[in-house]
């Protein structure tokens, strides 16, 4: 029988620790990113699942803050390969354009849309519920995530949740601002842009005649 990533991500949004790892019905499982905005009434986990004679995967977990507590909202799966946490790049080697780089990212019409309650928000207010996953260089030790400040993990990988209003596709994802370590900002990612400021910067230079 397999574990169950929703459970667990719910368990995780409840008060484990991020760094948790451990053997659950036969599976390693490591959390690798949590973001819970339990003002905005959305929470994304990523988790970590490996077993033996078996590819690893991925899984994200989306929920959102309904009138009975937390409610999943979607997520997905994807496989990866052994030690993906490992080799966290640097940008003083790997460029510019390793400062932050996306790598998932899942969108959910609101159960609140879809027709159930949702914890202090009107219909008219939110539509999805998104989360996208990145990783950063070590020269970034905290992102800002419109006006919350997160601490980055040793492995550089974090997600981030937000809700969106109107239609689709989701929008006003929460700007993003690479720190490092004296708090001096390194790069951002504007909302409904794909492409983070130093990156931007660097191809601009790389096409100056």
């Amino acid at each position: 029988m397999l574990a169950n990533p929703e459970r667990i991500g719910l368990r995780v949004i409840q008060g484990l620790p991020p760094s948790l790892y451990a053997r659950v019905m036969g599976h390693h499982i490591l959390t690798i990113a949590r973001d819970v905005d339990s003002r905005g009434g959305v929470a994304a986990v990523w988790l970590a699942f490996g077993a033996r004679g078996r590819k690893p995967s991925t899984h994200t977990c989306l929920y959102e803050l309904g009138t009975h507590g937390w409610e999943l909202a979607g997520g997905g799966s994807e496989p990866v390969d052994m030690g993906f946490l490992s080799g966290r790049p640097s940008a003083v080697s790997a460029g510019p354009v390793s400062f932050l780089v996306g790598k998932a990212s899942y969108d959910s019409r609101s159960n609140l849309a879809n027709g159930s309650a949702r914890s202090g928000r009107e219909a008219a207010v939110v539509s999805w519920v998104s989360c996208e996953a990145f990783r950063v260089a070590t020269e970034i030790v905290d992102v800002r995530v419109g006006e919350r400040r997160l601490k980055v993990p040793s492995h550089g990988y974090f997600i981030v949740a937000w809700v969106c209003p109107g239609g689709y596709p989701p929008s006003q994802r929460p700007r993003i601002v690479g720190l490092d370590s004296t708090g001096d900002v390194l790069t951002e990612l504007l909302p409904d842009e794909y492409v983070d400021s130093a990156t931007m910067a660097h191809v601009e230079r790389y096409l100056e005649p």
